[in-house]
């Protein structure tokens, strides 16, 4: 990356040039002399290049207006270990339901389940297991 870049919010970028233009981001980028998605690209990947901060600045729009800004850093530490929709969205299928039944195995060898009962289905010709768990037992993780 080039010392130039910065990070930018892409979606206050693209709202604030076609909302001060009137054009979009396509018709912006080739009208200043790039190729069409230039803009698109910086705004996708949350990087601006000089090229890109030049185009705002044609447009009096200064990097301050569109430049990413950090959220708080403590609300940001709480939530360090969950996902995000935006992490859902980036993982492969396949990936996610590893993830899944690795969670689901987990749960269920930290549980201690009360009562079992089996029972076998010959129409469909598959055994059903109902399991009988205290709530408190999900809880305090038995």
């Amino acid at each position: 990356m080039n010392s130039t870049t910065i990070k930018i919010d892409g979606p206050k970028l693209r709202q604030l040039l076609e909302s001060k233009t009137g054009k979009t981001i396509y018709q912006i980028a080739t009208e200043s002399g790039y190729s069409k998605n230039v803009i698109s690209n910086a705004i996708r990947q949350g990087y601006a290049s000089s090229a890109v901060q030049n185009i705002a600045r044609l447009y009096d729009i200064t990097p301050d207006d569109y430049k990413f800004i950090d959220p708080d850093p403590v609300k940001t530490e709480e939530l360090k270990g969950q996902l995000s929709i935006d992490d859902i969205e980036s993982i492969k299928r396949d990936e996610l339901k590893f993830i899944i039944k690795e969670a689901i195995a987990e749960t269920f060898m930290s549980l201690t389940c009360k009562t079992l009962n089996v029972q076998y289905d010959a129409l469909r010709q598959r055994y059903i297991a109902t399991l009988f768990i205290n709530k408190e037992d999900i809880k305090e993780g038995k």
